[in-house]
């Protein structure tokens, strides 16, 4: 017996399960299920800048810096023909010159001379300026003010007199872009050079800019690297040229616009660097295509002889232009005043003098307004939310001291643009005089409301012809000020343009769909009301009328609306005047979309619809079919961030670019960068069939469906769904094919669409998503076999990856006998050798073994890997899976003796056949180092783990599944190694890692947290284990669901540290439940459930109940001899418990002999070193110390201790324990001189290994306190 008071460390081996996924095995032993098919230099001084204001005009003698750049603005005559009726200026860019930019290599290739030798009627000059792209090369102005000060200089020298087209290379683009908008706007008199530019020629112009201001290209392109302002302004998609692009295309395609372009860009890189790609090139002006050069971005500029592409080009382009100015009558060179529209028109004096006319027609610009007179339509009952949008048209037309203040609200069609202005009219009704609202959807409509207006201030005026009454309105508003006048659904700001241009004064809030083309107008976006204000709109509605109503689910009715104003509002009146619930009513959005989408209540407006509203929309971009076409096929998609290569398939790009442009200038879309927005109710509308609605084909939009799932397809072909790299790219496509998946019905399906269920479902089984890829392998199978019939490849293949996401979660009833199904499918329609027959038979094997049937897995895996030689070869990497998993069956059933050299031997082949850092490898590499592990040998198993890591970080990436799972077993090595110093922080950086990576609910970050969890307990940290195993069961509950293996493993853990911290009340309940669950889910001859048996017949022993745990124990290990022999592992572990629970209830005269046949049988199994067999050795000393035959006892006890030290290391938990049993031994022979210091020795250590709180280290300190005192 021990010594008074002692206690001794029984050492039960640790018999639970404490690990998930990849805890101990660690990676998943390459089950390989089949693979995804396809279908279907000097630097210099800065110069000095010389200011040329001389009039007369240089043919070049200027001074210029030759470092760089021109240094100095030079207006260079190349040529001038007799009378001519054109100027043509060439305009270099960054680091250019007037003459070396437009020069070949020869001199005589200064093509601008070729020019007015070839065309008559021209004078063609060669602007020169400061361009240097550093600022130790000259001048550091941005680019407006360059363009300004070039605009004063051309001006001072005459040009813009005449008719005037413009050659611009690179940034001279963008300065002649300036400079017209700054001539456009009327400043400083420059308007009329506006109005003379006819032409303008881009040679690789950046409009949304390069990335040739990033610093590998400037360093790529010899640039130096401090930077001017101008090379800081081209910067790629800045806002200054987003803008810039943006104000030069609305300009230029207005219609009292008059001007032509040419673009062309490079297709060779500079010196390795695109410097202006395609993109930039394009500045998007409808009807304009860029022309792609064979040439760098220096040399695009610099024809060598008049049959080059851009000579020739340019060449018909002015000749162009020449023409139709010669063919005008009286030509002469000068240029003549476009004619604006008719409002801008100065008519003809209706009158002159003050107060009437002799005709009785008012003067306008004299008449007061009357008060009272004023029109706003009626207010809806209800109106909430906007108080953003009302104080920024507040604070647009504050303060405006008599200047003319123009705001436009835009916004999608029902956002309620027109509720905003009246709302913010009647608000400032008495601020104004008068308020009039006119409907300014058309010319005549405007027409008619100014008309009105007329007739309001000036009564008399009603009987005069509608043309002149609408002058007289302009006339009085043009005058006056303090005036709000609403234009309301303007289409078009080129409707409104003729009429703001005249008007100077008062106030003008215009509503319109359109986005875009406002110029010197104030902006007011209107996007749909928040959710909190939806619902608020739609409660006050239906309790107006109905104020008993149940409007649970109101909240959700307002999500499915998109928080649109108008639906809200329609929803709202139908659920009122119908008593229907809002779940009745998503209900009916579901079934009968097309009917609801145009539903009103009685009495409602029938164009005040969401299907109407939008179909007036469509109606106006009829103009661009494209609009339609492309409409409809985002309407499959997610409403946000689709990509725009998604929408490639529909048009060609050209149309395309125009289609998006339309539609977001409409605000039927949102463009944002490369993807683009769509609310989800214009989805929903454009993707619902209407007959009646030429919009709304059936046929167009089972056509857009198609095309859909087309483009989706052939851009997840190009990525794997196992690769992590691709994972991005198919994290971005994800929403887009399940809004697809979720609009469209099964009988819809093309082999398209199966393709695009099975690549979905490889990549959602990978990231843990199981519940949802059996939803989408389960609508494959059903679609590959009513499009291809039961025995199709293709069918099969569904078939097996369904089995495979049934294995994965865990549901082995229903993936049993699908794999079987299968194989014999597979068998008979492809034969017996057919490779997908192989794959088949391995993963009906995996499945056996997932149900730890290993009777019948050891022989399938056998006679796979035996077919797969003699079919594929002995080097084939499938029969090198096959070898790999085979021997991962022989170490499930305990067989270290097979399990372990062919691994080995699979190593040996991947590294000659597939090389040293193949994953395969890297995975065979991993398993060899597990199994050493299971046979205790960590002496080879941690350096080889250790290099496996660094071999996966270097070959896959830090960030890699593989390699986390390689981080993951090297702390379970450690853990092993009782080193929990490693342990742990490298269980929590792995932790850490796949929260980031994976995300916090994916598998095997689960299992992260349960091995982490493990650590803390087996660190005595119960404090932070139990919470984190507690969450880690919640969040398996919620993933994986209450069956999953995971989930059960979860729940024997969370027991176990209960126990630990001898909380036995709910260790024992949450025991038998996770038993009964096992029994239930996985049978009663699992091994997991015949682990669940011996858990509980643990914690029944730790309570002491020997009459519930010894014959659970002894059922337990009749059990695990049957069915998993009797050498395993796992039985010898159950013979040991037995034998300890024997001893427990004193009846050594079983405990004994049970212990030596244990540690016999685990020599012999296991070997003499084996941790499991020291375990052995010290349980059988402790019973021979218990009936007090300390001969045998000590000894035993020393032998013990001097094994775990050279095996395990002097500070493993195991060698301690050993050290206090053995101290414990000494004190029950009563030679306290070697017992006490013993103790004192392993507490220190203790204390230095664990840390004073540790149980062990409590037990050891109570052993010494109580050795002290004896």
């Amino acid at each position: 017996m021990p010594g008074a008071g002692s206690q001794t460390s029984s050492e039960l081996e640790p018999a639970t399960a404490l690990t998930i996924g990849d805890g101990c095995v660690l990676e998943h032993p390459d089950k390989r299920h089949d693979r995804t098919f396809t279908e279907g230099g000097r630097t210099c001084n800065e110069a000095t800048v010389v200011n040329d204001s001389s009039p007369s005009r240089s043919r070049g003698g200027a001074a210029r810096n030759r470092c760089g750049g021109q240094a100095v603005t030079e207006l260079v005559e190349v040529s001038s023909g007799e009378n001519p009726v054109l100027d043509v200026v060439f305009v270099h860019g960054l680091d250019g010159d007037s003459r070396k930019s437009w020069s070949a290599k020869r001199k005589s290739t200064f093509w601008p001379e070729w020019l007015g030798r070839d065309i008559e009627g021209l004078a063609v000059w060669s602007l020169g300026y400061a361009a240097a792209s550093s600022r130790w090369l000259g001048h550091a102005m941005p680019i407006q003010d360059r363009a300004i000060n070039l605009l004063a200089h051309l001006e001072s020298h005459g040009v813009g007199q005449r008719p005037l087209c413009f050659v611009t290379h690179s940034m001279g683009g963008l300065v002649v872009k300036e400079m017209l908008l700054h001539a456009a706007d009327g400043r400083a008199d420059y308007t009329e050079f506006a109005t003379a530019t006819r032409g303008v020629v881009f040679l690789a112009t950046p409009h949304t800019g390069s990335d040739v201001v990033t610093m590998a290209v400037v360093k790529a392109l010899s640039i130096i690297y401090r930077k001017t302002p101008a090379v800081d302004a081209l910067e790629r998609n800045s806002t200054h040229l987003r803008q810039l692009n943006t104000r030069y295309r609305n300009w230029a395609v207005h219609p009292t616009t008059n001007i032509d372009h040419k673009i062309f860009y490079e297709t060779r890189p500079t010196k390795g660097v695109q410097v202006v790609d395609a993109g930039s090139a394009d500045p998007g002006i409808p009807g304009q295509t860029p022309i792609p050069v064979d040439a760098d971005h220096i040399d695009i500029c610099k024809p060598s002889a008049p049959s080059d592409l851009v000579y020739s080009q340019v060449k018909r382009f002015i000749t162009g232009i020449v023409t139709a100015l010669q063919a005008r009558p009286g030509a002469t060179g000068q240029q003549e005043t476009p004619r604006q529209p008719r409002l801008n028109e100065t008519p003809q004096d209706v009158g002159a003098g003050v107060g009437r006319q002799a005709s009785g027609v008012p003067v306008m610009e004299s008449l007061l307004a009357v008060p009272g007179v004023g029109r706003i339509p009626e207010q809806p009952d209800v109106f909430v939310g906007r108080t953003h949008e009302l104080a920024r048209l507040e604070a647009a037309v504050a303060g405006s001291g008599g200047r003319a203040v123009v705001v436009a609200v835009h916004g999608l069609g029902g956002v309620g643009k027109s509720t905003l202005a009246a709302r913010f009219a009647e608000l400032h009704a008495d601020r104004f005089a008068p308020v009039w609202w006119v409907t300014a959807d058309s010319a005549p409509a405007l027409e008619s409301g100014l008309g009105e207006l007329a007739g309001a201030l000036a009564p008399e005026t009603v009987a005069l012809p509608a043309e002149q009454r609408v002058e007289l309105a302009v006339r009085w508003l043009a005058t006056h000020e303090d005036w709000l006048l609403v234009l309301d659904n303007v289409t078009s700001p080129q409707d409104v343009a003729g009429f703001l241009g005249r008007v100077r004064t008062g106030t003008v809030v215009i509503t319109s769909r359109q986005r875009s083309s406002w110029r010197a107008v104030e902006t007011v976006p209107l996007d749909v009301l928040a959710e909190d204000e939806a619902l608020r709109l739609l409660t006050r509605i239906v309790r107006s009328e109905w104020p008993e109503a149940d409007l649970a689910g109101a909240d959700q009715l307002c999500s499915e609306l998109g928080w649109l104003p108008l639906a809200v509002e329609q929803a709202g009146a139908y659920l009122a005047q119908t008593r229907t619930s809002p779940a009745a009513y998503l209900e009916l959005l579901a079934r009968f979309p097309a009917r609801m989408f145009t539903a009103t209540a009685e009495g409602g407006d029938a164009q005040r619809t969401m299907a109407r509203v939008w179909h007036v929309t469509l109606d106006h971009l009829t103009d661009t079919p494209a609009a339609g076409r492309v409409l409809r096929q985002l309407a499959w998609y997610a409403p946000g961030g689709i990509p725009r290569n998604l929408l490639a398939g529909a048009v060609e790009e050209l149309e395309l670019s125009e289609a998006l442009g339309r539609l977001a200038a409409y605000s039927m879309i949102t463009p944002t960068g490369n993807t683009v927005t769509v609310h989800r109710l214009v989805q929903a509308v454009t993707r619902t069939p209407d007959p009646t609605d030429p919009h709304r084909q059936p046929a167009d939009i089972a056509t857009a469906r198609d095309t859909t799932t087309t483009m989706l397809a052939t851009n997840l072909s190009k990525l794997d769904p196992r690769t992590p790299a691709d994972w991005p790219a198919l994290r971005m496509l994800l929403p887009h094919a399940r809004a697809l998946l979720e609009h469209t019905t099964p009988d819809t399906d093309t082999s398209q669409t199966s393709f695009l269920l099975n690549e979905l479902g490889v990549y959602l089984k990978g990231q843990g998503d199981i519940s949802t890829a059996i939803d989408y392998y389960s609508r494959a199978c059903d679609s590959h076999q009513r499009l291809n019939g039961p025995d199709h490849p293709y069918t099969l293949l569904s078939r097996n990856n369904l089995a495979s996401a049934y294995e994965s979660a865990g549901d082995l009833a229903r993936a049993i006998p699908l794999y079987e199904a299968t194989l014999t499918d597979r068998g008979r329609v492809l034969g017996p050798d057919h490779p997908d027959t192989l794959t088949s038979r391995n993963n009906l094997a995996s499945a056996y073994e997932s149900a730890g049937d290993l009777a019948r897995t050891i022989p399938l895996y056998e006679a796979t890997l035996t077919d797969r030689e003699r079919v594929l070869g002995p080097d084939h990497p499938n029969t090198l899976t096959s070898r790999n998993n085979l021997a991962y069956a022989y170490r499930s059933a305990g067989d270290l003796a097979r399990a372990i050299p062919l691994y080995e031997a699979t190593l040996a082949d991947r590294e000659r056949v597939l090389g040293p850092d193949h994953p395969d490898t890297l995975s065979s590499r991993n398993n060899v180092a597990s199994a050493y592990e299971s046979a205790g040998d960590l002496a080879r198993a941690i350096p080889l783990f250790e290099a496996t890591l660094t071999d996966y970080e270097r070959v896959l990436g830090p960030d890699h599944p593989d390699t986390l799972s390689s981080r993951n077993n090297l702390a379970s090595a450690y853990e092993s190694a009782g080193d929990l110093a490693r342990a742990i922080p490298l269980y929590e950086a792995t932790l850490a890692d796949r929260e980031r990576v994976l995300g916090p609910d994916h598998p095997n970050t689960l299992s992260s947290r349960n091995n982490l969890a493990y650590a803390y307990q087996s660190a005595g940290d119960l404090a932070r284990a139990i919470p984190l195993y507690e969450t880690t069961l919640a969040d398996c509950e919620r993933v994986l669901g209450p069956d999953h293996p995971d989930t059960l493993t979860s729940r024997n853990n969370l027991a176990s540290a209960y126990q630990s911290v001898g909380d036995l009340s709910r260790a024992i309940p949450l025991y038998e439940t996770t038993l009964t669950d096992r029994e239930r889910v996985l049978g009663p001859d699992h091994p997991d459930t015949l682990t669940s048996r011996n858990n509980l017949a643990y914690a029944y022993r730790s309570a002491g109940d020997l009459a519930r745990a010894i014959p659970l124990y002894e059922t337990t290990l009749t059990d695990r001899e049957r069915v998993l022999g009797p050498d395993h592992p796992n039985t010898l572990s159950s013979r040991n418990n037995l034998a300890y629970a024997y001893q427990s209830a004193g009846d050594l005269a079983r405990a004994i002999p049970l212990y030596e046949t244990t540690l016999t049988d685990r020599e012999r199994v296991l070997g003499p070193d084996h941790p499991d067999t020291l375990t052995a050795r010290n349980n059988l000393a402790s019973a021979y110390q218990s009936v007090g035959d300390l001969s045998r006892a000590i000894p035993l006890y020393e032998t013990t201790l001097t094994d775990r030290e050279r095996v395990l290391g002097p500070d493993h938990p195991d060698t301690l324990s050993s050290r206090n049993n053995v101290a414990s031994a000494y004190e029950s022979a009563g030679d306290l001189a070697r017992a006490i210091p013993l103790y004192e020795t392993t507490l220190t250590d203790s204390e230095r290994v664990f840390g004073p709180d540790h149980p062990t280290t409590q037990i050891i300190r109570s052993n010494l306190a109580k050795a002290r005192t004896t």
